[in-house]
């Protein structure tokens, strides 16, 4: 992508300077609105698109990870890039584990790792996005392959790259998991049994779990988890639908792992 938009969250005028100076002077067409407070940048967020969030977690009115899950929120499908200070790697792997593309110490910010950070953020957040979408596991995972020469850039840690890797393998895998409830809601809404092209998709999500190396504890968590969303959703008279609708899917997933 040689052209996007950035939104810049900092507070800090001569830092904000330096920044949009170094991405707006880049081969790239990069065009940065700035704001210096979470309550602007929430209300640029629902008027208009970025493809890059910049945002320094301590802010005036935002303090922390608090700032990156109030960003999420508004914005999930955009790459996020967090300002850290120089000591503090562990705050920048915990948010990407809860969904930004990169981090970096403002103390090493300079103007070719800023434009490269930029660059592999939107790619990143590109092919998540195809991935998380993506009708195939196979084609999921194809899209991991491409992932690689972005997650394996020397710009990151090791323990960057495996949350990221392992971030990235589970939203796959809650989204294929999720498509395979309602899938069963409808069966069982219309009296249907399980078709064999959902069985199919019963070994794939098998595959999956295997091949990302979920255990039964954190695959029942995030079982729970994902009822607990859908049941915000729905109707008190529809809750009994969902929860036999999601005990006939994990009943399905068990006897497979049992076959196999």
């Amino acid at each position: 992508m040689n052209k996007y938009s950035v939104l810049l969250i900092e507070d800090c005028p001569d830092f904000t300077y330096v920044v949009k100076r170094y991405l707006e002077q880049s081969r790239y067409s990069i065009i940065v609105t700035s704001v210096e407070t979470l309550r602007e940048a929430q209300n640029m967020l629902q008027s208009a698109a970025y493809e890059l969030i910049i945002l320094d977690l301590n802010l005036s009115d935002s303090y922390g990870i608090d700032s990156l899950n109030s960003v999420l929120k508004l914005s999930p499908n955009t790459a996020v890039v967090v300002l850290t200070g120089l000591e503090e790697e562990d705050v920048g792997i915990e948010a990407i584990q809860l969904g930004a593309q990169d981090f970096i110490a403002k103390d090493n910010l300079n103007e070719f790792n800023i434009r490269r950070i930029a660059k592999y953020a939107v790619e990143r957040q590109k092919l998540k996005n195809q991935a998380s979408h993506s009708s195939s596991p196979k084609q999921a995972f194809k899209t991991f392959l491409d992932l690689e020469k972005y997650v394996g850039n020397p710009n990151y840690s090791n323990e960057t790259n495996h949350a990221y890797k392992k971030f990235i393998e589970a939203s796959v895998l809650e989204s294929k998991y999720s498509e395979l409830i309602d899938k069963s809601i409808d069966n069982i809404t219309n009296y249907r049994e399980f078709s064999s092209e959902m069985e199919e998709e019963v070994k794939d999500i098998t595959r999956l779990i295997k091949e990302t190396g979920v255990d039964s504890n954190q695959f029942v968590q995030m079982h729970q988890n994902m009822i607990k969303k859908k049941l915000q959703n729905i109707e008190d008279s529809e809750a009994i639908i969902l929860q036999s609708a999601s005990s006939v899917a994990l009943l399905k997933l068990a006897s497979s792992f049992l076959e196999n």
